[in-house]
């Protein structure tokens, strides 16, 4: 289970990286909790980390790593 801010939340329900948490439906918590589904490879693995690390950032983590790269869905590094 992955909160994010609601645009990534949205985005990520969408776009079959996850669906709604079920209270969501109901109104129980509201529309930022997301399923997250799990990676079948290395390449799904590097965009969990992303959605994971978008959840860090929404919760008031550091933008960037000990590396100065940045995080979240706007640090995604090439291959």
């Amino acid at each position: 289970m992955v909160k994010c801010r609601p645009p990534v939340s949205v985005i990520r329900a969408s776009a079959a990286w996850g669906e709604y948490h079920c209270l969501v439906k109901p109104g129980v918590i509201p529309p930022v909790v997301i399923m997250l589904y799990g990676p079948r490879n290395e390449e799904e693995l590097a965009v969990c980390a992303r959605i994971v690390e978008e959840a860090y950032l929404a919760a008031g983590g550091n933008r960037v790593d000990q590396t100065g790269h940045p995080l979240g869905l706007g640090g995604i590094r090439p291959a």
